[in-house]
């Protein structure tokens, strides 16, 4: 099972205010449809070098690491896509990341 902080993003108590600041439809919509844990891998214990010494372990470890980021990534902006045919706006979408609207525009756009 992937933790909540890992999945895909949702609209917790916190961002609900923010991103559902022209109406708490809106705010709604920008829910995941799938669960995260149905499409993005389950994240592994960090491989420390000390619990590890073997480089190649270590580094296995990391390209893992990468892969569930890019899984991850890929999520996001899926959801972004579904948030902005939804009718969301950049503003509303920036404060579910908790980034600026203008970040949001630019890395999703």
């Amino acid at each position: 099972m992937v933790p909540a902080s890992v999945g895909a993003p949702s609209v917790g108590p916190s961002t609900a205010a923010a991103a559902g600041a022209a109406g708490g439809k809106a705010a709604r919509r920008l829910e995941p449809a799938v669960s995260a844990s149905d499409r993005t891998p389950e994240p592994r214990r960090v491989l420390t070098a000390a619990e590890s010494p073997d480089r190649s372990r270590v580094l296995a470890s990391l390209v893992e690491a990468a892969e569930l980021r890019t899984a991850v990534e890929v999520q996001v902006r899926e959801q972004v896509a579904s948030a902005r045919s939804a009718g969301a706006s950049w503003r509303q979408i920036g404060a579910a990341l908790e980034v600026s609207h203008v970040a949001a525009l630019k890395r999703y756009r």
